[in-house]
Formats: structure tokens, C-alpha cells, sequence
């Protein structure tokens, strides 16, 4: 895939991330856009069309057709832990509780982040996060 940089696992917060030899690899992808010569403002109808990018509804290998993406589904946290509802609202949730704080390494309210760092606690966040997936889009592969 045109420019995947790996990070290794003992890079910054993702090395907190990690427990070998079961470490789940964080990836940066960059696919390149319209126009790669200049910048966003001032892309004009002339570069986008010399230059069109790689993305492409048929991916050929072509230089301007090297990746499709389309939309594998969500999670919102709303769905991981509740913090609005019909009768409670992003107002009343900001005044009355805090999802995390970082000096104190959990949230008032919400523990879904509690133990930020511990590499047990976000295995268990990256299960739920899979498990709700799994629970909407059962015909869907978790992974990719």
C-alpha cells in the first residue's frame, strides 16, 4: 500500500499500548489526494484534473488508480458507555461528569478510560470497541 509507515511498538503512548508478543501494531496510511503539488487552497480545477490522485472506484495500479475506500462502519462511544440520552443532555453531561482526566487517570462518571496506559485495560476497551463492531455488522470482517 502506497505509503504505510510502521511504528514501531516502543513508540511514544503506543508502547504503553503493547504487550508483546501480542502487540497490535499501530499503521499510519497516506493515500495520495488530487492535486499533490500544491496546497489545499489553492487546488484549482486545471491541477486536480492533471493530477487526479489514486483513488479510484476500480483499482488498477495505475499512478491515478492505486486505492478505493469505502465506509467499513462505526462505533461511537455513546454505544461504549452512555454519557447523553433523551433526558440528559451533552450540557448537564460536561457540568456533572469529566470521561477522563489525565492527572488523575480517571474520568468522574465514565470508566471507560480509567488506566489509560495499562496495557490490560485498553486490550479490554479494544475488545468492547470489536464485540459492539462483531454486534452491528455481524457479516463484517473486525479485521482488516
Amino acid at each position: 500500500i502506497i505509503g504505510c509507515q510502521h511504528i514501531p511498538y516502543d513508540t511514544g503512548i503506543f508502547a504503553a499500548y503493547c504487550e508483546q508478543p501480542l502487540c497490535g501494531y499501530p499503521q499510519w496510511y497516506s493515500f495520495p489526494g488530487p492535486c499533490t503539488s500544491k496546497p489545499f487552497s489553492q487546488k484549482d480545477k486545471e491541477c486536480v484534473k492533471s493530477d487526479p490522485g489514486g483513488f479510484c472506484e476500480k483499482v488498477t495500479g495505475e499512478r491515478d488508480c492505486t486505492y478505493k475506500v469505502e465506509d467499513a462502519g462505526s462505533v461511537y462511544l455513546d454505544e461504549l458507555y452512555q454519557t447523553v440520552t433523551k433526558y440528559y443532555t451533552w450540557d448537564q453531561f460536561c457540568k456533572s461528569q469529566i470521561e477522563y482526566n489525565n492527572k488523575t487517570d480517571y474520568g468522574i462518571g465514565v470508566e471507560f478510560w480509567d488506566g489509560i496506559y495499562s496495557p490490560a485495560k485498553c486490550r479490554e476497551r479494544y475488545n468492547k470497541v470489536v464485540a459492539k463492531f462483531k454486534e452491528k455488522y455481524p457479516k463484517r470482517p473486525t479485521h482488516l
